[in-house]
């Protein structure tokens, strides 16, 4: 770990009013501004912490060498031997401090924030670190750490204060392991964020990664306010594609598009297992297939038109004509042709007996076909998964 000497030296002596070395006083350091403590160095390696707090001894020095981590701040507090940890009746503090030399003019801020404390192993997907640093660490924020393996990028599922704050993370790729060294948090806050955007106030979680095989979802679909939850596949499609199961479109290509399914162009049983989600949407509407393991898919005859349902959603309507009359004269006279003859007249139905050669009931020829259709042009139904 990169460290700096301490503002007070490497190897700092402190004493009272009357001069005398601050025998097993305590020197305590915190983050900056903050009463969670921070470790400090034994060596310019940075590979050894000091007892926090530090105990001087007969020389009023410290035990050890006194080195602060690089782009930290620190707040120190001198107390006596006999104060509680932590301190009550502190002899002073300081804070805001740095380390000699500390390069804070030429530190370059990316998008990450270095934490200043000490984080502890716990497993592949959780760590804790030392006071109560839930506001740092919130629940949805992005973190960066350090381990054996290398970086690891995570989201923070939770974060529980207790003795410690606790913290677990889903991880887009890798484990955290018992190498985990440095903790940085990405630059945005999950609350509130400064980013001009649609967000949620309170539990709201980014997860990671896109791929449901690989990556859990995060969310909060209940309503109200309250701890986040994993999404089914279902709802992230839901939320993805904003079409809910069960939907049918219009399609103008030939094949369905991803999600959806070509309904067939007669009754068809599917599985209620393999289409689940469809299946919990519109369940035995469209026929309840074998009564346990299939249902009806929802079909639409060839060149049959969908109408609006007023009741009996998935039945067939029947084709008929719109009822009709047709009407004759005034006086009741009907157009016929005179037996024999090529003329047309007209006379009263009750003269056409004596007149017309009448054999029984006749017909018109007709043309069409075996249903009323209306006219249109074909396009390819889908239902959503």
């Amino acid at each position: 770990m990169a460290v700096n000497p301490s503002p007070f030296g490497p190897k700092p002596a402190f004493f009272d009013a009357a001069g005398a070395p601050d025998n097993t006083y305590k020197l305590f350091t915190y983050i900056a501004g903050s009463n969670t403590k921070q470790n400090t160095y034994t060596s310019s390696t940075g590979s050894v912490a000091n007892s926090n707090p530090i105990i001087l001894n007969t020389l009023g020095m410290t035990p050890n060498e006194f080195w602060f981590t690089a782009s930290a701040l620190y707040k120190v507090v001198l107390a006596p031997s006999t104060d509680t940890d932590p301190p009550s009746s502190p002899i002073w503090t300081i804070d805001n401090l740095r380390g000699i030399n500390d390069p804070v003019a030429t530190v370059t801020q990316d998008e990450w924030v270095q934490y200043g404390a000490a984080a502890t192993y716990v497993s592949a997907t959780s760590f804790t670190v030392a006071g109560n640093a839930t506001t740092t660490f919130q629940i949805g924020r992005r973190i960066k750490t350090t381990n054996s393996g290398g970086a690891i990028y995570s989201t923070i599922t939770n974060s529980v204060f207790g003795a410690v704050t606790t913290l677990t993370v889903t991880n887009d790729s890798g484990t955290l392991d018992s190498g985990l060294s440095i903790v940085s948090y990405g630059l945005l806050a999950a609350i509130n964020p400064s980013v001009p955007a649609t967000y949620a106030k309170s539990g709201a979680v980014t997860a990671s990664g896109l791929t449901q095989s690989t990556a859990r979802v995060l969310g909060r679909i209940t309503a109200g306010t309250g701890a986040v939850e994993e999404l089914t596949a279902a709802q992230v499609a839901t939320f993805a594609n904003g079409v809910p199961a069960g939907t049918i479109i219009d399609f103008a290509g030939t094949t369905a598009p991803t999600g959806f399914l070509a309904c067939p162009t007669t009754a068809t049983n599917i599985s209620r297992t393999t289409y689940a989600t469809l299946f919990a949407a519109i369940s035995t509407t469209w026929g309840a297939g074998d009564g346990s393991t299939t249902f009806g898919c929802p079909w639409f005859t060839a060149d049959y038109a969908a109408v609006q349902a007023n009741a009996n959603v998935g039945t067939n309507t029947v084709g008929q004509n719109l009822a009709h009359t047709h009407a004759m004269d005034a006086d009741g006279r009907a157009v016929a042709k005179r037996v024999g003859s090529d003329s047309f007249d007209a006379k009263s139905v009750s003269a056409q007996a004596d007149d017309f050669n009448y054999g029984g009931d006749q017909n018109t020829g007709s043309t069409g076909g075996a249903a009323n259709l209306a006219a249109g042009h074909r396009v390819l139904k889908c239902v959503k998964l």
